[in-house]
């Protein structure tokens, strides 16, 4: 989505409690400074994390940069382009904001850079944090090694070795394939070669080699044969005595017989070996990076039913305590107030455009003097002489998007802001119950003890069963249910109220709409193809690009309480689609006798256009970034300020579900018609290989840093589409073999229920109407027995034909596959025989595998509670962790420079809280004193830095500005009387 031309993700807010990695061993001096100033390597890795007088700060040294340290597009501007009006406006005017300090934002704050020189450590490339002083330099996209990738969280780093490892294993499966390769460009499979085909289309399995037969019986009904779709395959004519005849071409090519499938059926063997090996090693991989980096939780333990009135937070420790041997350290008890957060967000975005209209230096905390400020800027723009394209926008796009809150103007703006207060102090006047309570423990040995104590059946969970744990077990008479959390960066605070039930529902019905823009653009594809063959490769491109951000918007409705699950599902609808769109509907649309055909509509042909626009198409779009450079080049050159030139340089956003989606498209694309043609291995190893450096090249030149991200995604990724494609592949590759040769006639002697009159029909046939209408002198067959029709197409049967084997052929008129023999070439039921119940082996492993497992596993929990884990305890103390943090509520937003709280914060380390504006306190980004309420343990901000003091409680100004006495026992206004409305954080 688009924030006033500032590039953002399209949801509200993104729940967001920055990083949680730290290493166990212990942190060097520099980290240690590095730490004290407000950053660490852990942080959640975006640009806007610094505040505009630490920007403007930096940026007088690093426009300054050398020469080689830049990259090749601010060389170009500032040396060529920034000095031409029609780039760059503004370059004859002294106050304008500088281009030289836009581009080293860029590369200093947005782009990822790592230490040199002394601040490097045993050869590794440690990432720098946004703004760094020290020596660094821009990570190179040809020579950084793979295992510095882990800098950008550990599941960038398997994402990557996986789309590198499937690379070379498509490449090994490619050379298994040679034989049919060879096979199938020879004359021995189709007479004249494949000589006059474009090359990636040789060595698969197009046969050009028909011949003209006489059908008998069947079919004068072109619908059911396909032949409406090829009609010059079809004709009728008359013999010698005047009676009507029917002809069609017969496909001379035998292409399914045993050798070749078997060998499609070792590259399956060999997929399935790889995929296990590959699972294997990154399920080590994880567990050895989890034993070897301390994070939150490691340490942590979440209630997910806690009684509603549970607000003390000393209560949780003192209940907690007994199961550690050391303390609880960290209590966090999360409310269910989504309305007054989402009011209080609203109200802080209003603010910020309405700030972005105002002069610089205005309060905006100051009524009188904003609505003076908005009433001049009101003055001047209706003084202003607007241009042609400007009144053109005025009367068609922007009424439209202000109905979605963009370009309003200054005085709607005023009054979004004071509806938006009336809707706070409404909010502040509700009661919110307790959502979940997160408990973290000094040490690993105190979580793992609270989890086993407390894990209990399902059963007994739903049925309040005290029996089922020890009398002091029990928190104010009630079982809870204990999990291990997310990382304090995934949970979404907003969330945290909405049900099961209702996250059901509405993943469902955004479930649904995917559906039906699945089938929508089916419709749209298909009359593209209709049209022509480009066409439909860029219809399928164009949907590919359109539908994912509609998915994204649709991800809005869905509620979810970590960016995991999040994730998960707006993976699941884009790779649905992508699956859908570019794989099987092309398979759907095309007519079943133009499966072997070899002009461009034909089946294999658009196969192969489809993964050749993946190799090129796709690759080449990504490294343009159309959108990003837009903005770089064309909205930053004409920005008014400083800091929306900065925005503009604040990168493109990428979600590593989506980079999974594409991943998974090309394998499943390769795996789905490598049966009818082998060479999709080897161009399958191409696009991953060249996807692999494209997106390595994106990664560190364009896109815009993320929060670190785990392995959600690749486990998620490992147990259901890798092995659905794998699954698929074996299924439908049987069908492939068993529907061999694709042209719907069998021989009469091949006939069921039908006896043909025995006639010679070898001869020429004059006066011939093909199926077009268009008239011919003659043909010639060369064929002395008739066809009749059969049909061929497995799904088209009435009944059901699975599996794929030589006995479907009982349920049709006649026999289509070559008789069941070890010697060649008749053996085609042999192998459908063999791959046919392979796939029905298949398709029982995969069900057990996928859903077996999950299925007894939530079996056993109705009725038996258990916990595990199977990483070592690491017998280090949570608050010996230079960099970890705890789970404190805040929300996120890209176009603000720092996250929101929504707690109170005065008596927590703030070290813990995971992010330090230098140049300002964390009031300042603090939702609790936007409008004041009723119980507030103090109104006035603090509005300097105070990382110089343990917690802001300590600090010198803070009895000053409102605080005084100890506060511990207060929990964001609670009283003997009333409910706190803010979620509450406590530390000992």
């Amino acid at each position: 989505g688009t924030y006033d031309g500032i590039n953002t993700t399209p949801e509200w807010t993104i729940s967001c409690s920055n990083g949680t990695m730290a290493t166990k061993a212990e942190e060097t001096a520099e980290q240690a400074a590095r730490s004290s100033r407000g950053g660490n390597k852990s942080e959640l890795w975006r640009a806007p994390a610094l505040s505009g007088r630490e920007i403007e700060e930096m940026q007088a040294d690093f426009s300054e940069d050398r020469l080689l340290t830049k990259t090749w597009s601010r060389v170009l501007v500032e040396s060529f382009l920034q000095h031409f009006k029609w780039y760059n406006p503004q370059k004859d005017n002294a106050d304008a904001p500088s281009l030289s300090k836009a581009w080293a934002y860029y590369e200093h704050i947005t782009l990822a850079r790592h230490f040199t020189g002394d601040h490097t450590t045993e050869d590794t490339l440690q990432r720098a944090e946004p703004g760094e002083t020290s020596d660094t330099e821009l990570y190179n996209p040809f020579m950084t090694p793979e295992s510095a990738f882990n800098e950008w969280g550990i599941g960038v780093g398997i994402y990557f070795s996986t789309v590198r490892t499937m690379a070379l294993i498509f490449l090994l499966t490619g050379l298994i394939n040679i034989y049919n390769i060879i096979y199938y460009r020879g004359e021995g499979y189709n007479e004249g070669g494949h000589g006059d085909l474009w090359l990636l289309l040789q060595g698969s399995a197009i046969c050009t080699d028909h011949d003209w037969v006489v059908c008998e019986q069947g079919c004068n009904m072109t619908g059911r044969g396909g032949w409406e779709h090829r009609k010059e395959q079809y004709a009728t004519g008359t013999d010698p005595n005047g009676n009507t005849l029917t002809f069609v071409q017969r496909t001379m090519c035998r292409g399914a017989e045993l050798p070749q499938g078997m060998i499609n059926f070792a590259s399956m063997i060999f997929l399935v070996i790889c995929f296990g090996l590959l699972t294997l090693y990154q399920r080590k991989r994880e567990v050895r990076f989890d034993e070897d980096k301390s994070t939150s939780t490691d340490y942590s333990l979440k209630v997910s039913n806690p009684p509603p009135d549970a607000f003390h937070p000393d209560q949780w420790r003192d209940f907690f305590e007994q199961f550690a041997a050391k303390q609880v350290t960290f209590v966090t008890v999360a409310l269910d107030n989504e309305p007054l957060l989402r009011a209080l967000f609203l109200r802080r975005v209003f603010i910020d455009k309405l700030r972005r209209r105002l002069p610089e230096g205005v309060d905006m905390d100051d009524e009188e003097q904003v609505r003076r400020e908005v009433d001049a800027v009101i003055v001047e723009n209706e003084s202003r002489e607007q241009g042609c394209f400007e009144k053109c926008c005025c009367c068609t796009i922007i009424p439209i998007l202000r109905v979605f809150n963009f370009f309003l103007d200054a005085d709607v703006l005023l009054e979004n802001i004071s509806l938006s207060t009336d809707k706070v102090k409404e909010a502040q006047k509700k009661q919110y119950n307790v959502a979940e309570v997160y408990v973290t423990f000094e040490t690993e040995e105190g979580q793992r003890s609270a989890l086993s104590a407390l894990t209990v059946s399902k059963t007994d969970l739903w049925l309040q069963n005290k029996n089922a744990v020890a009398p002091n077990a029990l928190f104010k008479g009630k079982v809870l249910k204990v999990v291990e959390p997310n990382e304090p960066n995934t949970i979404r605070w907003q969330d945290l109220h909405v049900s099961i039930f209702m996250k059901f529902i509405l993943r469902a019905i955004t479930f649904c709409v995917v559906i039906g823009l699945i089938a929508a653009s089916g419709f749209a594809i298909k009359a593209a193809r209709d049209v022509d063959p480009i066409l439909y490769t860029v219809c399928i491109s164009v949907f590919n690009f359109l539908i994912p951000n509609v998915a994204k918007l649709l991800m809005l409705l869905e509620r979810h309480s970590n960016e995991g699950s999040y994730q998960k599902s707006m993976y699941l609808k884009i790779t649905l689609f992508r699956w859908m769109n570019t794989v099987i509907l092309t398979m759907i649309i095309t007519p079943f006798v133009d499966t072997l055909g070899k002009e461009p509509r034909d089946l294999i042909p658009s196969i192969s256009a489809v993964l050749m626009t993946e190799m090129v198409l796709t690759p080449v779009l990504r490294l343009l970034d159309i959108v990003g450079n837009f903005r770089k080049h064309v909205l930053a050159p004409r920005a008014k300020t400083q800091a929306m030139m900065n925005l503009n340089m604040s990168g493109t956003v990428y979600n590593l579900g989506e980079r999974y989606t594409d991943f998974s498209k090309v394998i499943f694309l390769v795996v789905f018609y490598s049966a009818v043609n082998s060479n999709t291995f080897f161009i399958g190893f191409a696009t991953l290989l060249i996807q692999y450096y494209v997106d390595k090249f994106c990664l560190m030149r364009i896109w815009a840093s993320a929060p670190y991200i785990g392995t959600q995604l690749a486990v998620f990724s490992r147990r259901f589409f890798f092995t659905t494609a794998l699954m698929i592949m074996a299924v439908i590759s049987s069908y492939f073999w068993a529907q061999f040769p694709y042209d719907n006639v069998c021989s009469c002697d091949n006939t069921n229920d039908y006896t043909c009159g025995g006639q010679d029909w070898r001869g020429t046939y004059n006066d011939i109407i093909l199926g077009n209408s268009t008239a011919i002198d003659q043909i010639e067959v060369t064929q002395k027995e008739g066809v009749i029709f059969c049909q061929q197409q497995l799904w088209r049967l009435p009944e059901f034909a699975f599996p794929p084997v030589s006995e479907v052929q009982e349920l049709r008129q006649g026999k289509w596959m070559t008789s069941e023999t070890w010697e060649p070439p008749g053996n085609q039921e042999s192998l459908t025989k063999i791959y046919g119940w392979s796939s029905v082996v298949a398709l029982a492993v995969y069900v057990a595998f996928v859903f077996g497992g999950s299925v007894i596993s939530n079996v056993l929990l109705l009725f038996r509670g258990s916990y595990s884990t199977n990483t070592k305890d690491s017998k280090i103390d949570f608050s010996t962790v230079q960099e970890i943090f705890a789970y404190v509520p805040q929300l996120d937003f890209p176009a603000f420079p720092f996250p929101m709280l929504a707690c109170d914060v005065d008596d927590i380390d703030q070290n813990l809280i995971g992010w330090n504006d230098p140049h300002g306190s964390y009031d300042t980004h603090n939702l609790i004193f936007d409008v004041p309420w009723p119980g507030m343990k103090r109104r006035q901000k603090i509005t300097e830095n105070t990382r110089n003091t343990t917690n802001i409680a300590h600090h010198a100004d803070y009895e000053s500005h409102g605080g005084a006495g100890d506060h511990q026992n207060e929990a964001s206004g609670l009283s003997a009387e009333s409910r706190p409305i803010f979620s509450t954080v406590k530390h000992w």
